[in-house]
């Protein structure tokens, strides 16, 4: 007799093996991914309520230096907090002539909801 029904086994279940394992991957992977409601404490701990910082300093301060944290994540963290008025932004020029402006940050003393809510 040519193959037996039961020698296909191995194939018919390659496939459901296969997506075991890629979801098994990606969770392994999301151990390290944090989202960016959960950074958002991490990153007022890094800026500063008197210095203003660009993105590339704030990424070297702790507690976010011991993160793998990147810039876009980063600047989409600090425009939320910006939003939440935690956080306030303006441009500085560059040193060298001819490099465009860039954007950096400073910690509010006291966030803006919070006076608002003391006025009242």
């Amino acid at each position: 007799m040519m193959g037996e029904p039961t020698s296909l086994g191995p194939f018919v279940l390659m496939p459901v093996f296969f997506i075991g394992a890629g979801l098994a991957f990606v969770a392994w992977l999301m151990r390290w991914h944090q989202l960016p409601d959960e950074l958002e404490p991490h990153v007022l701990a890094a800026l500063s309520d008197t210095e203003a910082l660009p993105n590339w300093e704030i990424l070297r301060r702790s507690p976010l230096a011991e993160r793998d944290v990147d810039a876009g994540t980063l600047e989409y963290v600090l425009e939320r907090l910006r939003g939440k008025g935690m956080v306030v932004r303006w441009y500085e020029q560059a040193r060298r002539a001819g490099q465009p402006p860039y954007a950096v940050y400073r910690r509010v003393s006291r966030p803006v909801a919070e006076h608002r809510a003391n006025q009242s």
